[in-house]
This record gives structure tokens, C-alpha cells and sequence, in this order.
């Protein structure tokens, strides 16, 4: 029963050791901290330029643009390679055909402006 006794002292002095949570001014400091953190943040978002706006609008509206060109391009280099082809022009729009179909007609249209 003593050992048992000096075990249980033992472990409460290996507890009393490790401070709790709430002891002390910690947890106030660093409600500080925090409350200071968020404050910067906000000071940050209210002084960004509008010149700082604009590079970041820019750079969005060139990221996308990038996306889409790169997404067509590969959209025709996959055509291609299955044979087919695409034309873009004001009077018809985007017209998908085989690449044969798209030939002829190119060399139709050449003969047609050689003739006049």
C-alpha cells in the first residue's frame, strides 16, 4: 500500500510539473497576439493600392486567357491527329470538317479570288 501511495505522489509531481491550460498570463498574451494579427490584416487590406488591384486583375485576366488559348490549341491538335481540321472565319464561325473536306474547299475559295 505505501508503494502505491509513493507511486500516486510520484505521478501528481510529474503532473504539477506541466502547467495547465488557463494558468498564467499566456492565454491573455496571446489573445493579444492574435487580436493584433488580424488587426495588421485588416490595416493590409484597407491600404492595398488600386494600382495593386489592378496587377492582380490583370494577372487573373491573363491566367485564364492562357488556360482557354492552351485548351483550344489542344482541342485542335487532338483533331488533327484523329483527321480532322477547323476553320475560323466572320462568315461561317468555327467550322469542324475532315481535313480532306477543308483542303478543297480552301483551294475552291483560292480559285474563286484568282478568277475575279
Amino acid at each position: 500500500f505505501k508503494a502505491a501511495i509513493s507511486q500516486s505522489n510520484n505521478i501528481q509531481s510529474r503532473i504539477a510539473l506541466f502547467a495547465k491550460r488557463g494558468d498564467g498570463d499566456n492565454d491573455e498574451r496571446l489573445k493579444k497576439e492574435t487580436a493584433g494579427e488580424e488587426d495588421e490584416k485588416k490595416r493590409k487590406e484597407k491600404n492595398q493600392s488600386i494600382a495593386g488591384k489592378a496587377a492582380k486583375s490583370v494577372s487573373l485576366l491573363y491566367s485564364y486567357t492562357i488556360i482557354f488559348l492552351g485548351a483550344f490549341f489542344s482541342f485542335g491538335l487532338l483533331l488533327n491527329l484523329a483527321g480532322y481540321g477547323y476553320t475560323v472565319d466572320l462568315e461561317h464561325g468555327l467550322v469542324i470538317d475532315r481535313m480532306s473536306n477543308i483542303r478543297t474547299e480552301l483551294q475552291f475559295r483560292r480559285e474563286l479570288k484568282g478568277v475575279k
